[in-house]
């Protein structure tokens, strides 16, 4: 393996250990912890869970 694929498969084992470390997150939180208000006022958090996304780098 050479220097570039090494650093590519450090990226990416690093990139795949953030999206777990983000569902095992995500998959903690009960809907009631959801359906809260970020701030009074403010949007839900399953907005910017669900919603969100969808709508970056658009």
């Amino acid at each position: 393996m050479n220097a570039n694929q090494m650093i590519i498969k450090m990226v990416l084992d690093r990139w795949y250990g953030a999206l777990k470390n983000c569902t095992s997150l995500i998959q903690a939180i009960t809907d009631e912890q959801l359906n809260n208000e970020i701030a009074p006022g403010k949007n839900r958090g399953i907005y910017y869970i669900f919603i969100r996304p969808s709508h970056c780098g658009k």
